[in-house]
């Protein structure tokens, strides 16, 4: 969160370049945007 304050990313592009090939690999679609539609699941 404090790096969205001081408008930085929270990244460097070579942890980005990691990232991306992880995301195909488990097919990852969501991004940011998804996240205030997320529930938690409940037990049981």
């Amino acid at each position: 969160m404090l790096h969205a304050f001081e408008r930085r990313h929270p990244f460097d592009e070579a942890t980005v370049a990691v990232i991306e090939p992880l995301k195909a690999v488990y097919g990852l679609e969501l991004g940011a945007e998804h996240s205030h539609h997320l529930l938690e699941g409940s037990e049981g």
